[in-house]
């Protein structure tokens, strides 16, 4: 079974659809495809990455440094940082910054972003051992409440350190129909000045997600099955259903798509 693999899948294929849908789409998670000429149409298009921390390569060490250079050479513009949030099962709310990078460092990450000239995008992940953002389902309300406390600190550092969006979720499929959202985007939002993004798991969450008229853009993480390596035909059918349903919840919601 062969899965898309983000935004770039088919992103040369199907880009002109986006465009004419009015879509603003951000390439994530790779180096960024040119996007296709379009006629008539305005091009509307943010060449960015995922930047990752390693352990040889700290953001604020000569080899981070270095990284965004390149990047900002190779014509990226837009950085994506994640701090990794980790809780130790899906339904467990005891969930809080991981190891891998302190809030500090998420401060320098960002000022080194800028430094290279590239804006910074502030994406926070949940990860949970064995299993993924989307499992994440708490046993009742007083357990949801208690884990929707944790985004704040991160809100105020990326606000603090001048980063140009973030995103509130990622991927939290379980948690988008629950009542604290639109509390917290609030406080969030008075908190942080930029763009503001959730980012759905491809199509089917991002039909259901009720709060997308609270933030700026609509963020979308697109793996669906396209079907058998050697039926490529239904590949593109696959992502054209996608992009189709995509751009019905951007017109429905009148954000556009990063």
């Amino acid at each position: 079974m062969r899965r898309a693999t983000g935004w770039l899948a088919s992103a040369r294929a199907w880009g002109c659809r986006l465009l004419a849908a009015g879509l603003a789409m951000t390439m994530m998670g790779g180096a960024a495809l040119a996007a296709p000429a379009c006629s008539g149409e305005p091009l509307l298009q943010t060449n960015g990455v995922n930047l990752i921390r390693t352990e040889n390569a700290p953001f604020g060490s000569p080899a981070s440094r270095e990284s965004l250079a390149r990047l900002a050479k190779l014509g990226a513009d837009n950085v994506a940082i994640v701090p990794f949030l980790w809780q130790p099962g899906p339904g467990d709310p005891q969930i809080g910054l991981g190891s891998d990078m302190s809030l500090d460092e998420l401060h320098v990450a960002i000022a080194a972003a800028q430094a290279a000239g590239l804006d910074a995008f502030v994406k926070p992940h949940v990860w949970v051992p064995e299993t993924w953002a989307g499992a994440i389902a708490m046993p009742d309300d007083a357990a949801w409440t208690t884990w929707f406390g944790h985004y704040r600190d991160i809100a105020q550092v990326a606000a603090d350190a001048g980063a140009t969006s973030l995103a509130v979720g990622t991927e939290l499929v379980q948690s988008t129909g629950r009542p604290e959202w639109p509390g917290l985007i609030a406080e969030i939002r008075a908190i942080f000045p930029g763009t503001l993004v959730y980012v759905a798991h491809n199509a089917d969450e991002a039909e259901t997600v009720p709060f997308w008229a609270q933030l700026d853009r609509i963020g979308v993480s697109l793996y669906p099955p396209l079907g058998a390596d050697d039926a490529r035909q239904d590949w593109a059918a696959v992502m054209a259903d996608q992009l189709d349903r995509i751009a019905a919840v951007s017109r429905k919601s009148g954000r556009k798509v990063w």
